[in-house]
Formats: C-alpha cells, sequence, structure tokens
C-alpha cells in the first residue's frame, strides 16, 4: 500500500491519471449524458415518453462506463510496460476514437430514412461508408502520430484540453435545446385503451379493420395462388376493389384522414393536421352516429388527437406516457446512439423498427391499459367478444397488418426469422376467418358491416391498399370489383353504409377519373395523379410541406 501511495505521489503519475481521466469523462459524458438527451429533445416529438425515464439508466450506464475506464486507466500505468507505453497508447485510443466518435456523431450525418422496418441497402451508402470508416482510421493514426512527435504530457494536456472544449459546447447545445423543445417534460394526450375492446351490439355493429400496409398486390397473389379457395371462402359475402388508390404513402397521414376525411394543407403544421382531423363534432358520419346512439371506439397505437374539445371516440383518454420497462427503454436508446456515433460497418448492427418502442407504452392508471395493435394480441383477443344491449357500435382498428418486419406465420405464430409479406398475407386470412367465425357465433355477422382496408400499400409508392366491404345483409359469394376507388371517398363510403346500402351501391367507384395521390418525405407530400392504369402514376410538381 505505501508504494502504491508513493507510485500516485508522483507528480508525472498524478497529471497522468488527471489528463487521462479527463478524457474519460468526457466519452462518459458524451455517450450518457449529451448523445441520448441531444437525440431525444432534437427529435421530442417523435418519442412518446418524457426525458425524464431516461435519467435514471443513463446515470447508472455513466457511472459504470467511468468505473470501467478508470480502472483501466490505473490498471495501465501501473502495468510499467517500456516506459509506460501502455497507458500512452490507452490514452490515445480514448483521445483518437473520442474525436472520431464526435465527429461522426455530430457531422457525418447520413440520411438512412426512417427506421420504418425497412432494411437499409448498405450497397447505396458506399461512398458514405469510406467517409465513416475513414474518420476513425484518421484519427487513430493522427493519434498515434502525435504519440510518436509530441512529448507525451503535452499530448495529455491538449487532448484533456480539447476534450473539456468539446463538453462545454455539448451543455451549451443541450442548454439552447431545453430553451427551444421546452424540456423533458410533455403534454398529456390522448391515447387509446383497450375499453371495450371486444365489446359489441347485439343490435347493429360496423368494424373497420385496417390492416397497415395491407398490399392489393399482396391478395391479388393470394387469390391467385394455391391457397385462393381458402381465401375466397373467408372472405365471402365481400366485395374486393383491386383498383383502389390511398390518398397518402404513410400512417401519419393516413389514418387521420380515413378517420376523417381531412387532407393536409400547406397553411399547416403537422400537429395542426392532427388536430383539425380528429374534430368529429360536425362530420356527417359521426353525427349520424351519435343522431343513432352508437358508441364509437378507436384502436390505434399512432397518431392520436391532440384536440382539446371533447373527443368521439369514448375509449380514448388523456394520460401522461410513460414506459414499462427502463431497462428496454435504455437498451432502444443505446440502439439508437450506436446507430447515429458508430462508423457506417457497424451501423447495422444497431439497426431496429422504431414502433417496436411502442409496445412499451404504459400509464400510470390503474383503471385504463394501452391498447397495442399487434396481430397476434388482436387474434388472442377474438375469444373474449361479448355482447352488449347497447343501440349500436362502431369499431375501428387499426392493427400490424403486413407492416415490415414480417414475423408472423399463416398460423399467428410471431418467429425470430422474417416469413415473407404473402405469409404475412395468409396471416391475415387466419386472422380474419378467427373474427369472422366468432361474429357468426355471437349470431352478429349477417347484420354487421365490415370494412377490410389498409392505410396504404407496399410496393411502389405504396399508392395501392387493401379495401373490401360487406354491407349489412349481404350475402354471395367473393366478388372483385375492376372499377378505381380513391381513399378521398372513403367518408361517403361510409355514411352509404351506415344508410343499410350493399357495396356496390355503397361504393363510388371512379372508373376513368384521374385519383390524387401524396408521396409522403418526412414534411414534404409529393402530389401524384393516379389514372385509370395504376402503373401509369405521374408526378403534379406540386409539394406541400407540413412541417
Amino acid at each position: 500500500m505505501k508504494r502504491f501511495g508513493v507510485f500516485f505521489g508522483n507528480n508525472e503519475n498524478r497529471k497522468r491519471l488527471l489528463y487521462t481521466e479527463i478524457v474519460i469523462f468526457f466519452l462518459c459524458f458524451m455517450f450518457c449524458v449529451f448523445a441520448p438527451f441531444e437525440i431525444y429533445l432534437s427529435s421530442k416529438e417523435e418519442f412518446f415518453f418524457e426525458g425524464y425515464e431516461l435519467i435514471s439508466f443513463f446515470i447508472l450506464c455513466f457511472g459504470t462506463l467511468f468505473i470501467a475506464l478508470s480502472f483501466l486507466n490505473i490498471v495501465c500505468m501501473l502495468l510499467a510496460f517500456r516506459g509506460r507505453i501502455l497507458h500512452n497508447f490507452y490514452f490515445s485510443c480514448l483521445f483518437s476514437t473520442g474525436l472520431a466518435f464526435y465527429i461522426q456523431g455530430n457531422y457525418i450525418i447520413v440520411d438512412y430514412g426512417v427506421l420504418d422496418g425497412n432494411a437499409i441497402n448498405w450497397q447505396d451508402y458506399r461512398l458514405e461508408g469510406l467517409v465513416s470508416q475513414g474518420v476513425f482510421v484518421v484519427f487513430f493514426i493522427l493519434g498515434i502520430i502525435l504519440l510518436k512527435k509530441i512529448e507525451i504530457l503535452k499530448y495529455m494536456r491538449i487532448g484533456s484540453s480539447v476534450s473539456g472544449c468539446i463538453m462545454l459546447v455539448q451543455i451549451l447545445t443541450l442548454s439552447v435545446l431545453m430553451l427551444s423543445s421546452g424540456g423533458l417534460g410533455k403534454e398529456p394526450v390522448y391515447v387509446s385503451t383497450t375499453e371495450g375492446e371486444f365489446s359489441y351490439s347485439s343490435n347493429e355493429n360496423m368494424f373497420v379493420l385496417l390492416l397497415d400496409t395491407f398490399d392489393a398486390q399482396v391478395m391479388n397473389d393470394l387469390l391467385a395462388g394455391e391457397d385462393a379457395e381458402i381465401c375466397k371462402e373467408v372472405l365471402g359475402n365481400f366485395t374486393y376493389y383491386p383498383d383502389t388508390t390511398s390518398t397518402y404513402s404513410n400512417t401519419y397521414f393516413s389514418v387521420p384522414h380515413i378517420v376523417s376525411g381531412e387532407k393536409a394543407t400547406d397553411d399547416m403544421t403537422y400537429d395542426d393536421y392532427i388536430e383539425t382531423a380528429y374534430e368529429l363534432a360536425d362530420n356527417e358520419f359521426y353525427r349520424k352516429l351519435a343522431h343513432r346512439g352508437w358508441k364509437c371506439r378507436m384502436y390505434t397505437d399512432t397518431q392520436l388527437p391532440g384536440a382539446e374539445e371533447e373527443v368521439v371516440f369514448e375509449n380514448l383518454n388523456k394520460h401522461i406516457l410513460t414506459v414499462s420497462s427502463h431497462r428496454r427503454l435504455g437498451t432502444y436508446m443505446i440502439k439508437l446512439i450506436g446507430f447515429r456515433y458508430m462508423p457506417q460497418c457497424l451501423k447495422e448492427y444497431f439497426w431496429f423498427y422504431s414502433d417496436d418502442m411502442k409496445s412499451m407504452i404504459s400509464i400510470e392508471s390503474e383503471s385504463d391499459e394501452i391498447f397495442y395493435w399487434g396481430n397476434t394480441e388482436f387474434y388472442e383477443g377474438i375469444d373474449s367478444i361479448n355482447l352488449s344491449d347497447e343501440k349500436g357500435v362502431f369499431a375501428f382498428y387499426h392493427l400490424e397488418g403486413t407492416h415490415l418486419p414480417f414475423h408472423t406465420t399463416r398460423d399467428m405464430v410471431r418467429t425470430e426469422e422474417e416469413v415473407g409479406i404473402n405469409e404475412e398475407g395468409l396471416a391475415m386470412m387466419n386472422m380474419l376467418d378467427k373474427f369472422f367465425s366468432k361474429l357468426r357465433e355471437m349470431g352478429i355477422y349477417d347484420d354487421s358491416i365490415i370494412v377490410v382496408m389498409a392505410d396504404h400499400g407496399h410496393y411502389e409508392y405504396h399508392e395501392n391498399p387493401v379495401f373490401m366491404v360487406k354491407g349489412k345483409g349481404e350475402k354471395h359469394d367473393f366478388i372483385t370489383n375492376g372499377n378505381g376507388f380513391t381513399y378521398d371517398d372513403m367518408q361517403n363510403v361510409w355514411c352509404n353504409l351506415l344508410d343499410g346500402l350493399s357495396a356496390d351501391e355503397a361504393v363510388i367507384c371512379h372508373e376513368d377519373a384521374d385519383r390524387i395521390f401524396y408521396e409522403v418525405d418526412k414534411d414534404e407530400l409529393s402530389e401524384m395523379i393516379v389514372t385509370e392504369d395504376l402503373n401509369d402514376t405521374q408526378f403534379t410538381g406540386r409539394v406541400i410541406t407540413v412541417e
């Protein structure tokens, strides 16, 4: 112990220890304070939880990383090897790779698209990959050169000073972000609870089953394949419209538009659009439901209304969202940090489907439970269907459908391996079969109005979703209607179905008319004209910006 005290009583050793600890603190601060909170505050609207939820996990990460690196610091100092070359190399690695991580995470920002389940084709980013890897190689070599050219204590002093300056910049950046974003807190939002999820009327019901990303081409493939007769049997009494065009290419705009009929315009923000879309009190369809005394319920885990007015859907309650597992939340945030800060050759190991985070949504309430859109969860819940004496029930379900990644087999078993989009299409047939069979068992299938649809498609511009309709009391074999239909007319169709019209009478087809579709790229909506031939889709040049 005395020799240990003498060793660290040496002035040079104390400086070595101090300078290296400053660089270690910089690394811990960058990865455990700056990175998670800068990512959160910069994209606060993309996260459902409050920033406070990150604090405890990353305090633990900071402490663990700091202790581990500091322990290695002491070990490298004590292992005197040819003039402490081991400790010199340790310091150089910490400092040079720290700088490389900082440059990569803050200045080499590549738009790889949204983490929406689509695998990234890294071959499309070969140049960016060379730059990314090159930064780490250059800084590593530079560190070795400085070790050879500069007296070691001077090098360490410069390294610790640079690290301190970068930390100061990061602190200022976080301060500005805290002020501009309103801090780590979030306002309460309406969330879809499981209230009445499988409770229907013994009199009249209308079901909208929105199967996310279910493309008409997938349905066409199933109808042309070896399982065609099974699909047609499941969908007996339905009319299928393969020449259907959605209005938007992604969920964020499509679901509000389907529910309300409202479209985004240049003079509004996205929050404005959501508020406008969900102010449904004056909407004709919902007025009809209210006039007839029907209950309205909407089950979705995305894009809930932000309007302060009384909501139409009785299962939407206002809550501040929290997480069910801080450990899982921390794991996802580490993946986001790694995807941002790691060289491109390692980024693929940090890729994940961002909507997986929504499985952690929780609320601090004993009376409410959050709805989750999982296919298997809905499939298992069908067994709990029960009836009430309510006059009527309108239930809108936004389910996972055939959204990437494809992990549900036709037997409704979730696997780790991807199964393919057509296999998930068969899973949807299985799920619909069980749902319809249960409705028949309960004696309410025949008099129910059922719409099976998607918010958008999967192929090309995502413009061709599945759309199938069964009106009240309809009895016939599966029918395909090849006339064109656009989601811009969805509200009229729902009103017609509610008034008792059959599918052919309710659905307004446009055989030759052009249809408007918007390809969504973040906050830019590029307008397209869809002619009578879905393969002849053209951009008009008009772009709507909704920030």
